[in-house]
């Protein structure tokens, strides 16, 4: 049942999604003029094996226009989805069909399609940005990057490992490129905070069954498991950690904070499912008042018109756009737009309270003190916070 119901989630936010965005489209790249809507393109999986993920994209995205718009101070925004398949091949064609008729385009910001765009995009002359934590764009091009690198990830992962004594740590990773960069970042950083990495265990992703590593994981009796995986990943390395007899704390990085996900594990799963994310997947520790009014409308917004909390996928895309919309408020061009992510100026989001770009810095957060930890709750669907980090 619930494989049935992703794609008619993706359905139902793709047809919410084409109302608001096919409007405002005055041809050619420039930006138009600031009494004009701004039109954003939007590269999302929403078909294939990361649907599930795109799914939440595509809701966080309808959800921050849907509050852009509705003030009227703001210059509109108008949203041009194109479905990436899931594919690298999906996600270039979808560059190229957007690059002449949009102002700015989110995403991609999963690494398949990331990584057929990225070197395009780095020599475009379109503003881009991505919500994955890899794209390292160069400050001299038009792309951009809002969540912070892996290896901040990592760190802040490890922070916590050390201040709770947990100090034999298994990791399980990907050998794609994200998980080959949280591996390197644990074999990196594990001195650093007093850890002993006491079994470090590789998959291939689209492998369907992880039970030799799972079995190594539990031979090599750890404190607590560090697992960086994405997509449908989650499920089966969970499960074969389950199945092995794994009941140690298993701290996954934000990419799987995906709910459909999350809830297809209930009760084959480690108890104690940790994550590195922020307070916005539990506002109520939020103590910045304009902060968390924003993250409360969010919320409201988002629950009244999927009735289930946001999840990072959400979260993270409703930034993206967020930040182009505020950087093209008063441009008349993708110059413009470039120029003030470049200027210095304070960007809010939902998921961090602020970004900040510069003409040397694409990447908008840093530090493994941006990051808090949280607890999956199976019951409720929901995150709660376990450790705040005060480092930033």
């Amino acid at each position: 049942m619930r494989r049935r119901l992703i794609p008619a989630a993706v359905a139902a936010a793709t047809v919410a999604l084409a109302a608001c965005g096919s409007s405002g489209t005055n041809g050619g790249g420039g930006a138009g003029t600031p009494s004009q809507p701004m039109r954003i393109g939007f590269i999302v999986d929403q078909t294939g094996p990361l649907a599930a993920i795109g799914a939440g994209y595509l809701r966080g995205s309808q959800v921050a226009v849907d509050a852009w718009n509705s003030d009227s101070k703001h210059r509109r925004v108008d949203l041009h989805p194109c479905d990436s398949q899931s594919t690298g091949e999906g996600a270039i064609s979808c560059y190229q069909q957007l690059r002449d008729s949009v102002d700015a385009i989110s995403g991609p910001s999963l690494f398949v399609g990331l990584a057929s765009v990225r070197t395009t995009a780095m020599k475009g002359s379109l503003p881009l940005i991505s919500a994955a934590p890899l794209a390292f764009p160069d400050g001299k091009s038009m792309m951009f990057q809002n969540l912070p690198t892996i290896e901040d990830g990592v760190g802040a992962a490890f922070q916590y490992f050390k201040s709770t004594g947990l100090k034999k740590i298994a990791t399980l990773t990907s050998n794609d490129q994200p998980g080959n960069l949280a591996k390197q970042a644990a074999q990196k950083l594990h001195g650093q905070y007093g850890i002993d990495l006491v079994t470090t265990q590789v998959f291939d992703p689209q492998a369907q069954n992880l039970a030799p590593q799972a079995e190594q994981i539990s031979a090599s009796h750890p404190d607590a498991v560090f697992a960086w995986t994405a997509g449908p990943q989650l499920i089966t390395s969970l499960r074969a950690l389950f199945t092995a007899g794994v009941s140690v704390p298993v701290m996954l990085n934000y990419a799987s904070m995906v709910t459909p996900l999350l809830q297809g594990t209930t009760g084959s799963s480690p108890k104690t499912l940790l994550f590195f994310a922020t307070k916005a997947f539990d506002p109520s520790h939020i103590t910045d008042q304009t902060y968390a009014a924003r993250v409360k409308d969010f919320y409201t917004r988002f629950q009244a018109t999927f009735h289930q909390p946001p999840d990072l996928a959400a979260l993270d895309a409703a930034d993206d756009l967020l930040i182009l919309a505020q950087a093209g408020q008063n441009a008349s061009s993708r110059q413009e737009i470039k120029s003030k992510l470049e200027s210095g100026t304070s960007f809010y989001g939902i998921m961090f309270a602020d970004y900040k770009f510069s003409a040397d810095d694409h990447i908008g957060k840093h530090g493994a003190g941006a990051f808090d930890i949280l607890q999956w709750q199976p019951t409720t669907s929901t995150w709660t916070l376990v450790d705040t980090n005060a480092h930033s």
